[in-house]
C-alpha cells in the first residue's frame, strides 16, 4: 500500500513539472546565487519571495532548536510526505513524532547553513524549490553533513504557502 501511494505521489509530482514548459534560459524564477534578488518579503511580496521567507523561517527554527516552529512551515496533514535517503514518512504528526524521538536533547540538532536556494512557480498555487545545505553537529561527535532537499509547495487560501512534499538526499562534500 505504501509503495503504491509513493508511486502515485511521484507520478503526480512528475506530471506537475510537465504541465508548464520549462524555459531553458530561466527554469528557476528565483536563485539565491543571483545578486540583487530581494530576500525579505514585503506586503506585496511575490510568491517566490514568500517561499524564500518560508524556507528561511524553517532554517531559523531548526537553528533555534524549535521543532514545533520548524514543523509550522509544513502542511499539517496526514498526506504530508517526507522522504530521506529512501525512508518514507507519511503525515505531519508522524514526522513530528520521528523528530521528537530523534532529538530528545534538542541541543543535538546541530546548526544548518543553506548554501543556495532555487524556486520555481509551477502553476498558480504550486511551486517547487531546491536547496543545498549543510548541518554541523556539536561535540562529542562533531561533524558536518551535506545535503540537498527538493520541496513541492502548495498555496492554501487561509495559510499561504506550505511544504506538502520534501525529499532529502545526503551527499559527499
Amino acid at each position: 500500500m505504501r509503495v503504491r501511494t509513493l508511486r502515485r505521489l511521484c507520478l503526480t509530482v512528475s506530471l506537475l513539472f510537465l504541465m508548464e514548459p520549462v524555459h531553458a534560459e530561466q527554469p528557476w524564477s528565483y536563485d539565491s546565487a543571483v545578486q540583487g534578488q530581494p530576500q525579505t518579503p514585503t506586503s506585496d511580496s511575490t510568491d517566490e519571495q514568500q517561499i524564500v521567507a518560508l524556507l528561511n523561517r524553517m532554517t531559523d527554527r531548526w537553528n533555534s532548536h524549535d521543532l514545533e516552529g520548524y514543523m509550522d512551515v509544513l502542511w499539517q496533514s496526514p498526506a504530508l510526505c517526507y522522504v530521506c535517503e529512501g525512508q518514507e514518512i507519511m503525515g505531519w504528526g508522524n514526522l513530528l513524532a520521528e523528530y521528537q524521538r530523534g532529538f530528545v536533547d534538542r541541543n543535538t540538532m546541530g546548526s544548518v547553513h543553506v548554501d543556495r536556494t532555487l524556486v520555481r512557480i509551477i502553476s498558480p498555487g504550486m511551486a517547487s524549490a531546491l536547496d543545498w545545505w549543510s548541518v554541523s553537529f556539536p561535540s562529542p561527535k562533531s561533524h558536518t553533513d551535506f545535503a540537498t532537499t527538493t520541496y513541492i509547495l502548495q498555496k492554501f487560501p487561509e495559510q499561504g504557502w506550505k511544504i506538502v512534499l520534501l525529499h532529502t538526499s545526503f551527499v559527499e562534500p
